[in-house]
Order: C-alpha cells, then structure tokens, then sequence
C-alpha cells in the first residue's frame, strides 16, 4: 500500500492539471455575423444577435448586422 503522503500529492497534482480554468474558458464570439440569430461581439463590447440587414448596392445578399440583444 502506497504511503498517505504521496498518494495525496498525487492526488493534488492530478486536480491542479484537471481543474486549469484555461480550458474551461470558451472563444469569444465573432464580431462578423455568418448566420441569423447567432451571437456576435458589438464593438462597444456586449453580446449582440446577428440580424438580417439591407444590403448595398453592390453587395449580394444575405447581408446580417450585429444588433445589441436589450
């Protein structure tokens, strides 16, 4: 039977590679929109929803817009 003191270390260094919040942390979303109704970053810094836009002249569509959500 492995002694208490490095069967405890052991443990503790497993959580500490287990637990590392940098992979829980997720991408930010774009800031381009490529589909209606998926989140978006506006410019100022809030979560926005990607809508349908009108589109320029010359411009084909479909043209989406990141539009605050409140």
């Amino acid at each position: 039977m492995m002694p208490l003191r490095p069967l405890l270390a052991t443990c503790l260094a497993a959580c500490a590679i287990a637990c590392d919040p940098a992979s829980f942390v997720s991408e930010p979303p774009p800031e381009t929109c490529t589909e209606i109704g998926a989140q978006c970053q506006l410019p100022g810094g809030p979560l926005g929803v990607c809508e349908s836009a009108p589109c320029a002249a010359e411009v084909t569509p479909p043209c989406l817009v990141c539009t605050g959500q409140h």
